[in-house]
């Protein structure tokens, strides 16, 4: 019996040792694992990653969780065409000298999503990028790519964009930070922002660009920029927003720009319904074929025009306004606050420009290729008169020479009704004003610290009070910080 026992109990050990070395065939010394694998103070889980030196790989659909500093590797995304891989980072520090430090090669679609509560960094130390497949971002895709989630993400680039797709990227939730010697946002066919904090730096090219204007097999234009909410800061050598196609902004979204080029670039359209859009700094401040704005909130300080509606393909150059607030300050020499090789038309909203430029000539505060037409709203234009309303407008006041201090004014009736308020930041010269709420044979009036400035009677769809020739009066007024209006 005993014998027998022995038997039974070496059976036992034996197939125990086997199962054991069995186990340690999958595991090494490091802890890697067929779902985990760990370089140094660097770990990705998920179910199909691989590991040589201190590059990983992930091959296949799935989450997974990158976690820990990378001092100088790359993580790679080469799945299937029908892929969807998201990234989680979690506390993810990862930096390279050699190449993208997050690549994605081929997928469907990538998510990059920063775990709540968590700081995670992607640094490309590279000093210079050349070759075919240059991969040139710290975050790099080939595929649609979308950077989400409740944390936050700094990317640096020394010598290329920030984050890349060749197709079309999305933000949402996210607080991102980027400052990159290229763009530092780059989707070739869009770029989509939904919500987030987004500070974007770039000390060489666009805040953020387009660059493909083609229309997909199924028929979806490329080539656009949309906001529709969250915040975004720009600083930018080149454009702020540069599209190949159009500009979008709406909703709640909250942009600031400072740039040393066009603050808005839209090869076709800029498309402003909502939102709040202040350019502290540009050479040109909205730029495309058409400038439509039917809501929203819009500051412009520019170094040259303001506003510029230039030819492009075959349609005809427009500034439309129908809605919202719009301010423009333009500097000194040959410059237009609002500029269009084509028409200016407006039926809606109020629009106050401060153009530092002299009047008539190439320059001044509306200056048209076509026609001016004002339906609706009110325009308050001060600055040389170049262009004012054509016939078939609303009732319009224009008075060249006077000078007008700094300060609060108001454009109210002879019973005080407001129609609008707004700051002045230097002296102008001369003023044009064109309002659906003026009407034939009222009288109105502009005060500045409750004095008034002038005053006149509306005996006409146009009242004219300047004199028969018109002198040239030059302006040392350089763009001002925009002042937002007290009151609409």
């Amino acid at each position: 019996m005993k014998k027998h026992f022995k038997i039974i109990l070496a059976a036992a050990l034996a197939a125990m040792l086997a199962l054991g070395l069995a186990s340690c065939a999958d595991v090494d010394l490091s802890g890697n694992t067929a779902n985990s694998k760990t370089f140094e103070e660097f770990t990705v889980s998920g179910s199909s990653v691989s590991l040589e030196g201190s590059v990983f790989t992930i091959s296949s659909a799935g989450t997974y969780t990158l976690s820990g500093k990378l001092s100088d590797g790359q993580v790679i995304v080469n799945a299937g065409d029908s892929d969807d891989v998201t990234l989680v980072l979690n506390g993810a520090d990862i930096s390279c000298s050699t190449g993208a430090p997050i690549l994605v090669v081929n997928g469907d679609n990538v998510v990059i999503e920063a775990a709540a509560g968590t700081a995670n960094s992607v640094s490309d130390n590279r000093t210079s990028i050349s070759g075919s497949e240059n991969y040139d971002a710290a975050v790099y895709s080939a595929c649609d790519l979308d950077l989400t989630g409740t944390g936050s993400l700094t990317v640096t680039s020394k010598a290329g964009n920030g984050v890349k797709t060749k197709d079309d990227l999305g933000i949402s939730s996210l607080t991102l930070s980027v400052n990159a010697s290229g763009n530092a946002l780059k989707g070739n066919d869009s770029v989509t922002v939904k919500s987030g904090t987004l500070d974007l730096v770039s000390t060489g090219d666009a805040g953020i660009k387009t660059s493909n204007a083609d229309v997909s097999s199924k028929g979806n234009q490329k080539g656009s920029i949309v906001i529709s909410g969250g915040t975004v800061n720009i600083s930018a050598s080149g454009d702020g927003l540069h599209a190949e196609y159009n500009v979008e902004i709406s909703g709640s979204s909250v942009i600031n720009i400072s740039t040393e080029d066009d603050a808005v670039h839209a090869e076709q359209q800029i498309i402003i319904s909502g939102g709040t859009l202040g350019i502290t700094k540009s050479h040109e401040g909205l730029e495309g074929n058409v400038i439509d704005i039917s809501g929203g909130e819009i500051y412009v300080a520019a170094s040259d025009d303001g506003l510029n509606a230039a030819a492009s393909g075959s349609s005809t150059p427009l500034i439309n306004i129908s809605g919202g607030y719009l301010e423009v300050v333009t500097s000194s020499g040959d410059t237009d606050a609002v500029d269009s090789n084509g028409n200016f038309t407006m039926s809606g909203g109020i629009v106050i420009i401060k153009a530092g430029s002299a009047s008539g000539g190439m320059a001044g505060s509306v200056d048209v290729d076509g026609s001016v037409k004002v339906t609706g709203g009110t325009i308050i234009a001060f600055g040389g008169i170049a262009s004012t309303p054509a016939s078939g407008s609303v009732n319009t006041f224009i008075q060249s020479g006077p000078s007008f201090a700094a300060g609060s004014y108001v454009l109210a009736d002879a019973s005080g009704n407001e129609i609008a308020s707004f700051e002045l930041g230097g002296n102008y010269s001369s003023v044009w004003i064109a309002s659906g709420k003026i009407q034939l044979n009222g009288t109105y009036s502009l005060s500045s610290g409750g004095t008034e400035v002038l005053s006149w009677t509306q005996t006409s769809q146009t009242v004219d009070q300047s004199s028969a020739a018109r002198p040239s009066i030059s302006s040392s007024v350089v763009a001002q910080p925009v002042t937002k209006r007290t009151a609409l």
